[in-house]
């Protein structure tokens, strides 16, 4: 398994093991509101998030190594086939809903993390 396979699992799993907070938990004081608030920021981000800057990083590579985007595409796609069942269909929902915008911001030199945040996955 490559090392961005790696980190894409640790980045998942650490994204999916937030838990949505509950009604009492969000009724607490202050402090604790504002740890709620960011807990569920982080849920519902990562979800896409993660496979988002999973597909942008491997983009980069791509870029670099003057891939034609046609090519690219069809390699992330083989990329999110070698992944477990879960990751593989939100892999697959990113390349197939987001890839050319993903595309034209990292050719514009974006990193992973701000294209993904530039088309709100982020």
């Amino acid at each position: 398994m490559s090392a961005k396979v790696i980190i894409f699992f640790a980045l998942l799993g650490t994204a999916l093991a937030f838990k949505t907070p509950s009604e009492d938990e969000e009724n607490r004081v202050s402090s604790d509101e504002s740890q709620l608030q960011f807990r569920k920021e982080v849920t519902t981000m990562n979800v896409l998030c993660t496979p988002c800057k999973f597909v942008a990083g491997l983009l980069v590579d791509f870029v670099q190594n003057d891939e034609p985007k046609d090519t690219a595409k069809g390699l992330v796609r083989s990329e999110c086939n070698k992944l477990p069942i879960g990751a593989r269909q939100l892999c697959k929902k990113i390349v197939d809903n987001y890839f050319d915008y993903l595309w034209g911001k990292i050719v514009a030199g974006l990193s992973p993390q701000y294209a993904c945040k530039a088309i709100k996955l982020c």
